[in-house]
This record gives structure tokens, C-alpha cells and sequence, in this order.
């Protein structure tokens, strides 16, 4: 079974976007008029699409992108040659056949083995309100590969508030292909906990259904769930030094309100146990939740942080974190006073960029940039018993007498890492890292600032359609990828009521020459006048993640939007140097 991007399709929300104003399906092609379809919508969720067929998709898709020409500040199309060049196109994906919301919180995708000209496109859905993740799978060989594209259920009966997915491809020695896709759960009118699913390739690079391989055990963690990430860390081992996780193997990394905690896969046959856990107490700060992680040297985990939003206006230590997985240690402590939600890693992985602000209704942060640096022994050159780790044969432990020791690891498989914190368990009371972060000098932009905006207060939530001033941006999620013919990292700002960007830069040591808006991303409001709420009167269509792919020279952005069709911005990259 293939889900394709000439799929039958079903028109995301047209129905609302009619019945108050904006723009919809031409009348040439629709099959029903604007009483026909206020008709449909009585009594059902204001987010309910219509099916169509793929040409009435075509056109409905067709007819927003002239909305957001004809509306869209001018500004927006200034790095694109402007307005009338025509030089970006934006395309609505449809939402799948019965679907009933569109509360898109996450995306992803990955190429099949098979067939390298088949992507498929991972969105996971839900958060408070609860929804269904899809995917969509595009043939890059056709000239418009997202057009009249329609997502396809990865579990339909399966509604939970999922915030955010990720994937992993594996293919075995007899050349079964495997890619495991991760939706971590979460909590709201509907409790979910975190699922993996395993979607089968067959010869031809067809995708079999998905299937549902583990669910995260609630009495391991009930807690709820803000990001997930699929990496092999490598062989882990438990404190008696046997093997947790096996090298060449899928790790699950799940973050959230009840900290972090890992799933390894040490054979086929015993499936995931949870094999690190860092709970949200453990750390001592006034954090709330774990965010967005990258895995750094097979070693590390950069993990971001931030406190509830009802902190504004109060003074707060909510520090992102470096965590040693290997040696279950946190080694690192920075950005204390950023509202973090998102972590990438830049220039060949040797810093570290961190997105922070994330909420509609507060004031942005600046996104900061850190070099990764490694101190193979400590500051002062002391290298006696009491400054030091040491160890016996078989395990790894610190020296101070009311310190909790580490979890055991073979010698001679792992670094010594020892940093002084103020947390309790699970973490060393005097250590070194052998990695830190150090505040890049060569930031995103020559703009950007270096302190966050602290404490962080109330903020106009009405989307902005100009270009975020630098160092308050509402970032949801950071994402660096890479272009054919240009050296360094591109970095995609997934902002929320403000526009996503693309920076570009010609190279590592250079700041961004050229920043690029994606015209319309900073969402709008809907009227909803069936709400007997009056904080439900306004609806607000908004970013929540985004993604990248480039296809023979045009680069696809796909954004995925809460109360709203997924869209994808495409333009040549030339644009990017021109």
C-alpha cells in the first residue's frame, strides 16, 4: 500500500475558511456551493474537512496561495525578487478522508530504500484536544510532488493529544526494510502515552500499513510528553555492566513533564525496557517539562528546557541541560533563564543552536548559539583523588562519600566525565565535563542578542506579519538542513503568530546575508461562531513545526500548523545566494 500525493483527497478545512470570508474552491470546480457546505458543517467540529477529488484539492490549494499573494505584505516577497517574479509557490495538504481536527504539532520524513524517489512525510497531531497522526508519501520525480496531495491515518481509532514524531530507518541483512516512526504522547481531554509504529517496505519501495510495535508503559511514566527523538546511542550497559542497548540498534528518547527517559532495544526478542531516566525532580531547577534533544558524539544528549508559562513576570531558573548517557549523569548546565523548546546542531555538529520562546501570548527570546568544546581535564589542573573520578574494574563511581553512584559502565568504555551541580540524585556532587558548551561567538545573526529577555512577560498574541526582530522571536522549533552549492547549515525558525524563516549563510564563520520569510506563515485568526466560550471565539491557525527537503535544485518547507492544513513553501534555491 502506497499513501500518494495524487491520492484522493480531502479539502482541509475549506468549509471554514468560506463561511468566514477567505478564499475556497473555484465555483467551476466545486461540487458543493457555500450553503451546501455551511450545511454540512452544522453541528460538527469547525475543523471538519470536505472530500473532494484531487483536481477540486488542485484548485482550492491554488486559489489560498493567490489569498496570501493578494494580502501578504509586500515585504514578505522582497527575497524572493518580489511579488510579481512568482518565484514561490505554496501548496495546502489535504487533511484524510473522515478526519475531524487539524491540530498538527509535528513533522518529519524519510526517504525509502527502495525506491529513493518515493518520501514520505510523518505529521503527528493532537496536544490538548487530542487527534490522529497521518503521513503522506510524495514521488519526487513529478514536477509538483505535493500538489493535490492528501494525508493518509497512520491509526485512525487511535485519538490521543500527540505532540511531536520522529523516525528511524533500519534495513537488515537480508535486506527487509524497516522505518520505526515514534509519536510521543501527551495529556489533555484525552491521556495518550508515547507509540511506536514500524512501516514495512516492500521490493518496489511501497509502504505496507503501519503497524504498532510498543506503547510506553503507563505505570513506567505517566507523565506527559513534549518531544521524541529515534538514535542508536550505541551499547549502554546497566550498573552490574550488562548490556542495555545494543550498537546498530533504534534507541527511544521521550522528554516532557516527567523529565527524560530512554527505551533501548538490546535484542529483538526481549523488545524495548526503559534503560536511563532522568526524572524532571532530579534536576532542581523550575523547569517544567524537557524539550527538544539532539544526540551529540554517541555520548551526549543536549536537551532544552523551560518553566510553565505562567511564570511570566517571575524570576526563574530553567537551565537546558547536557546529559552523559552513557555514564547517567548530567554534566551541564546553560541557558538558565531561556524559555527552550528546541535544539539543532550547526556547522558539521560542533554547536549548538537553541530556540526559545515558543508561546503566542508571551514575549520572544533570542536564539543562541553555543561552540562544543571538550576540557580533557579539569580547570585547575588538579588531578588528585578528591577532584576525580576513579575506577575498579568493573564500574564507575565518584569518590565523595554521600555522593550517589553512577550507574556502572565497563572500564574503559567510557570518559570520565565530573561537573559540580546543585541537583541531587543520580548526579555527581563534584564533576568535569570532558564536553561544554561555550556561547559561539559567531551567532546566527550579527544582531542576534546574548542575554535572554528575562523574566519573559505577556505579549500580543494577533499573528505579525513583519519580520520578528531579532532576539524576540516566538520559536518553536529550530531545524538545520542542508542545500546542494552551499557550505554551510541553512536554518529553518518554525515561529508561532510571527513568520517562519530560513536563514542563510555562505559559510560557518559567516553571519545570515539573507533571511527569508515564508509569506503567510505567521497564521490568522478565525471567527468561530459557534463557540459558547468566549475565549473560543477566536481560533488561531498557527506553526508548530516544520521541515525540509530539496529536490533538484527547489526547496520544499513544510510546516505543520495547529488548526490548519500542513503547508509547503517551494522556490528555487538559487534565490538563497542571489
Amino acid at each position: 500500500m502506497v499513501s500518494t500525493s495524487r491520492a484522493a483527497a480531502a479539502v482541509a478545512g475549506a468549509a471554514i475558511l468560506t463561511i468566514f470570508g477567505f478564499a475556497c474552491v473555484s465555483a467551476d470546480s466545486a461540487v458543493l456551493d457555500d450553503d451546501e457546505i455551511e450545511e454540512l458543517l452544522s453541528g460538527l467540529h469547525w475543523t471538519e474537512p470536505l472530500v473532494t477529488t484531487v483536481d477540486e484539492q488542485v484548485a482550492y490549494s491554488k486559489r489560498q496561495e493567490q489569498e496570501v499573494y493578494r494580502n501578504a505584505k509586500d515585504e514578505q516577497f522582497e527575497a524572493y525578487g518580489g511579488k510579481d517574479a512568482n518565484r514561490i509557490q505554496i501548496t495546502q495538504i489535504a487533511r484524510p478522508q473522515g478526519a475531524t481536527s487539524g491540530f498538527y504539532t509535528g513533522v518529519t520524513h524519510f526517504r525509502h530504500i527502495n525506491d529513493p524517489n518515493l518520501v514520505t512525510f510523518l505529521f503527528s497531531a493532537g496536544r490538548h484536544d487530542g487527534g490522529t497522526n497521518t503521513y503522506l508519501t510524495i514521488d519526487t520525480t513529478e514536477e509538483r510532488p505535493f500538489e493535490g496531495g492528501q494525508e493518509q491515518f497512520i491509526e485512525e481509532a487511535n485519538i490521543a493529544p500527540w505532540t511531536w514524531v520522529s523516525s528511524y530507518t533500519k534495513e537488515s541483512d537480508g535486506g527487509a526494510v524497516k522505518h520505526y516512526t515514534l509519536f510521543s504522547g501527551g495529556s489533555g481531554r484525552e491521556d495518550g502515552p508515547s507509540t511506536l509504529y514500524i512501516i514495512a517496505e516492500n521490493q518496489d519501495g511501497t509502504l505496507q500499513e503501519p503497524v504498532k510495535d510498543w506503547v510506553e508503559p503507563i505505570d513506567i511514566n505517566h507523565k506527559s510528553a513534549r518531544f521524541c527523538l529515534i538514535e542508536d546511542l550505541g551499547n549502554i550497559y546497566d550498573k552490574d555492566g550488562s548490556l542495555l542497548s545494543t550498537d546498530g540498534n533504534p534507541d527511544l528518547i521521550i522528554t516532557g513533564t516527567g523529565g527524560l527517559d530512554i527505551y533501548s532495544l538490546k535484542s529483538m526478542e526481549e523488545g524495548f525496557v526503559r534503560s536511563r531516566h532522568v526524572g524532571i525532580e532530579d534536576l532542581g531547577t523550575d523547569a517544567s517539562a524537557l524539550f527538544g534533544d539532539q544526540v551529540v558524539d554517541k555520548q551526549y544528549l543536549v536537551i532544552a528546557s523551560r518553566a510553565r508559562w505562567r511564570e511570566k513576570g517571575k524570576e526563574f531558573t530553567a537551565p537546558s541541560i547536557v546529559y552523559d548517557y552513557l555514564n547517567d549523569i548530567v554534566v551541564e548546565e546553560f541557558a538558565h533563564h531561556g524559555q527552550s523548546v528546541s535544539v539543532a546542531l550547526v556547522d558539521n555538529r560542533s554547536r549548538v543552536l537553541v530556540g526559545s520562546g515558543g508561546n503566542t501570548a508571551s514575549s520572544g527570546q533570542p536564539n543562541i548559539m553555543y561552540d562544543i568544546i571538550y576540557e580533557p581535564t579539569n580547570k585547575d589542573g588538579d588531578n588528585n583523588d578528591a577532584a576525580r573520578a576513579r575506577y575498579d574494574d568493573d564500574y564507575a563511581y565518584t569518590t565523595e562519600a554521600d555522593a550517589v553512584a553512577l550507574k556502572a559502565v565497563p572500564a574503559g568504555k567510557i570518559r570520565p566525565t565530573m561537573f559540580q551541580l546543585r541537583a541531587a540524585r543520580k548526579m555527581s556532587s563534584k564533576a568535569q565535563s570532558t564536553m561544554q558548551l561555550v556561547r559561539s561567538e559567531m551567532q546566527l545573526t550579527e544582531d542576534m542578542p546574548i542575554e535572554f529577555n528575562y523574566p519573559f512577560e505577556h505579549s500580543d498574541g494577533t499573528p505579525d506579519a513583519g519580520l520578528p526582530v531579532q532576539g524576540h522571536t516566538k520559536t518553536r522549533q529550530v531545524l538545520s538542513f542542508q542545500v546542494q552549492g552551499v557550505d554551510a547549515d541553512l536554518v529553518l525558525e518554525v515561529n508561532t503568530a510571527q513568520t517562519s524563516n530560513i536563514y542563510y549563510r555562505s559559510d560557518a564563520d559567516s553571519y545570515t546575508s539573507k533571511i527569508l520569510q515564508l509569506p503567510g506563515s505567521e497564521g490568522f485568526e478565525i471567527f468561530n461562531a459557534n463557540a459558547t466560550r468566549r475565549k473560543d471565539r477566536f481560533v488561531l491557525v498557527s506553526a508548530r513545526a516544520g521541515d525540509a527537503l530539496e529536490i533538484d535544485g527547489k526547496l520544499h518547507v513544510v510546516i505543520a500548523n495547529f488548526n490548519g492544513n500542513n503547508t509547503v513553501f517551494s522556490f528555487d534555491t538559487d534565490i538563497l545566494s542571489t
